[in-house]
């Protein structure tokens, strides 16, 4: 069993990769496809740092802290469908208590804060 969730991970991960992969390097498309494509790619991403790798992560250091999470994951060398790096920020949740953990994507135009940014919050309380 621990095998089949190996191999599905494994498989996540290369179909993040290579989304990102053809939306970063495409050549010839019209830039809405590319647009279209690295929106795609980094929803993908998001997602699957966000309700995969930190909770792999956490569970394999328990105990740790958002602030200890983020210093970790941060470092990471994976980029969005714009070949930038992901955002990575603890926050503080107003109700249960704790941290969760955002993961954004700037978007098109480069700046985090913005309505086009692709975001999503780990779903575990810290």
């Amino acid at each position: 069993m621990k095998t089949s969730s190996h191999k599905r991970k494994l498989l996540l991960v290369a179909l993040a990769v290579a989304a990102v992969g053809y939306a970063v390097h495409r050549h010839g498309a019209a830039p809405e496809a590319r647009q279209r494509d690295a929106v795609r790619a980094s929803g993908v991403w998001v997602d699957l740092i966000a309700f995969r790798i930190v909770p792999a992560w956490l569970t394999a250091h328990p105990g740790a802290s958002c602030e200890q999470a983020v210093a970790e994951l941060a470092s990471d060398s994976r980029r969005d469908g714009w070949g930038r790096p992901f955002q990575l920020r603890c926050e503080r949740r107003e109700h249960g208590g704790g941290d969760s953990l955002l993961v954004r994507s700037a978007g098109a135009d480069g700046r985090f804060g913005t309505d086009d940014d692709i975001y999503s919050y780990a779903l575990r309380t810290m």
